[in-house]
C-alpha cells in the first residue's frame, strides 16, 4: 500500500513539470488601468443630522463613518472638523476602496464635518455635514405635555416643561437599564407611582406612552399607549387599604419570623407612615418591630422579638398619616388583629436528592397547592435535605439550577433570547399532615451523562 501511494505522488510532481514545460498555465500579463474619469466619490454615514444627547450632559462620544471609493485609485483622504484639520491618509490597503471610522468627543452646538479626497490623476472632492448637538428634548408626539427619561441619579424632570414633579416616597434609577439609565420598579410589582404637578388643558387627548418596557419574563412592549381619563376637579381620594397579608383576623401567624404586609391602592410619604403605627398584644404591652417599604404603597411590619404562641396581638395604623399627594387621608385608626398558632402543629419533610450537580447551584422548592399557596425554598449542596416548620397541607416538591444565582427561577426571555433555567419536579404530591414529618422521600434527578 506504501508503495502505491509513492506511485501516485511522483506521478503527479511529474506530470505538473511536464505541464509547465509546454506552457499550460497562462502567462500573467499587464492590463492599462484605463483614463482616470471621475473624481473620488465621498459617503457620509455619520453623523446624518442632528444629535439629542441627555439633558444631564454636556459632552458625548460621537462615532464618524464615512467612505471614500475611485475608479482607478485614491491617492489621499483629508478629514476636518470645525475647519480644523484631524488626519490626513495616503496609504491605502485596497487603493480604490477607503472605509473608515473613528470617535471624537464633542460638545454642545454647532459642528461641521468634512471629508476631502483626491486621485492619482489630480481630481479633488469634497463632502460636508453640519450637524447640531443638542441636549434639549424635542415631542414626539402631537399634544405630547410630559416626557421623562428617567437618567440616573434619580431625576425625574419633564424635559418639556423643566419642572420636577413631586416625589413620593424613595424611587430610583438605575444605570443597566436595556438602554442606559432606567426606572427602577419602586411600586407594585405590575404598576408604578407617576405624580404630575402641572395641568393639563380641559380640551386635551391625553396619552401615557410606553417605549421599550420589558417585563420579569423578558417581554418587550414597544410603543405601548393608553389614553388618560381625567377630571377637572381636585383629586379626592384618600388612599385605601385594599389588603393584608395574612388576612385580617387570622388565627394562623407565626410566633417566629412573620411579615406583615399591608398594601394601599395609593402612594404614601413613608416618613410620616412610620411615626403612625404601634404594635401591642391585647394587654398594651409593646413589642418592637421593623418597618419596611417594598414600594411607596406597601409597607412590611416585622416583630425584632419573639412572639408568643397562641397570643392574640393588634397592629394599629394611624390612617392619617397616610396622605396622598393632594393631601387626602382618613381621620381613623385601623386595627390589624391576629392570633399566633400554638407551634403543635407544623410538619415537615425530610429526604435525598439523587444526580444532582451541586456545582450548578441546585434549589429545592415546596409549593403549596391550597389556597394561600405556600412556599418554601433554600439551596441544597448535598444529597440530604429537610424542611422544618411547613404548614400542613399538599405540596409539589421541585429541584432548579439558578444558573444567574438569583435565588429565584428564570424563565428566560426571546429578545435577547437566554433559555429558561433547567428544572424538574418529584413524581407524587406531598400530603404533609400536621405534627408528622415525612421521611426518606427520594428526589432522583435525571441520570448523569
Amino acid at each position: 500500500m506504501n508503495k502505491i501511494l509513492k506511485f501516485f505522488i511522483v506521478s503527479a510532481i511529474t506530470t505538473s513539470f511536464i505541464a509547465c514545460d509546454n506552457n499550460y498555465i497562462d502567462p500573467i500579463t499587464e492590463v492599462e488601468s484605463g483614463n482616470d474619469a471621475a473624481a473620488p466619490l465621498i459617503t457620509i454615514t455619520s453623523p446624518s443630522g442632528s444629535i439629542i444627547i441627555p439633558f444631564t450632559d454636556t459632552t458625548t462620544d460621537f462615532n464618524f463613518q464615512y467612505k471614500v471609493v475611485d475608479d482607478i485609485e485614491i491617492a489621499n483622504v483629508d478629514v476636518f472638523l470645525d475647519g480644523v484639520k484631524l488626519s490626513s491618509t495616503n496609504s491605502f490597503l485596497d487603493y480604490r476602496i477607503f472605509d473608515n471610522s473613528f470617535k471624537k468627543n464633542l460638545g454642545l452646538g454647532s459642528h461641521t464635518f468634512m471629508v476631502n479626497a483626491t486621485d492619482l490623476a489630480g481630481k479633488t472632492s469634497t463632502k460636508s455635514v453640519t450637524f447640531n448637538i443638542d441636549n434639549k428634548y424635542t415631542a414626539l408626539y402631537s399634544g405630547e405635555k410630559m416626557f421623562v427619561p428617567f437618567v440616573s441619579g434619580n431625576v425625574y424632570t419633564n424635559l418639556l416643561t423643566g419642572q420636577n414633579p413631586t416625589v413620593i416616597g424613595t424611587p430610583s434609577t438605575v444605570s443597566d437599564g436595556k438602554s442606559g439609565a432606567a426606572y427602577k420598579g419602586n411600586t407594585k410589582a405590575t404598576e408604578f407611582v407617576l405624580v404630575v404637578t402641572e395641568k393639563f388643558p380641559a380640551s386635551a387627548n391625553l396619552f401615557v406612552i410606553a417605549d421599550t418596557l420589558r417585563d420579569r419574563e423578558g417581554n418587550v412592549y414597544s410603543g405601548d399607549f393608553t389614553s388618560v381619563t381625567y377630571g377637572s376637579m381636585p383629586d379626592t381620594t384618600k388612599p385605601k387599604l385594599f389588603k393584608t397579608i395574612p388576612p385580617g383576623g387570622s388565627n394562623k401567624a407565626d410566633f417566629l419570623n412573620q411579615d406583615f404586609y399591608f398594601f394601599f391602592d395609593d402612594a404614601f410619604n413613608r416618613e410620616d407612615v412610620k411615626t403612625g403605627i404601634s404594635f401591642t398584644d391585647t394587654l398594651g404591652r409593646g413589642v418592637k418591630f421593623n418597618t419596611l417599604f417594598p414600594d411607596d404603597a406597601s409597607l412590611v411590619v416585622t416583630p425584632s422579638q419573639k412572639l408568643e404562641p397562641q397570643k392574640d396581638y393588634i397592629i394599629k395604623i394611624d390612617l392619617s398619616k397616610f396622605k396622598d399627594a393632594a393631601g387626602n387621608g382618613y381621620d381613623s385608626v385601623y386595627q390589624y388583629k391576629f392570633k399566633t398558632i400554638n407551634g403543635l402543629d407544623f410538619t415537615g419533610v425530610t429526604g435525598s436528592i439523587l444526580n444532582a450537580y451541586f456545582s450548578k447551584n441546585p434549589v429545592l422548592v415546596l409549593d403549596g397547592t391550597g389556597r394561600e399557596k405556600k412556599t418554601y425554598k433554600k439551596p441544597v449542596n448535598k444529597n440530604n435535605f429537610s424542611f422544618e416548620r411547613v404548614e400542613a397541607g399538599k405540596y409539589f416538591l421541585w429541584c432548579f439550577y439558578d444558573a444567574d444565582s438569583s435565588g429565584t427561577y428564570s424563565y428566560g426571555s426571546s429578545n435577547p433570547f437566554q433559555p429558561s433555567e433547567e428544572f424538574l419536579f418529584y413524581s407524587d404530591t406531598l400530603n404533609l399532615k400536621p405534627r408528622w414529618t415525612v421521611t426518606d422521600v427520594n428526589f432522583i434527578l435525571e441520570e448523569r451523562r
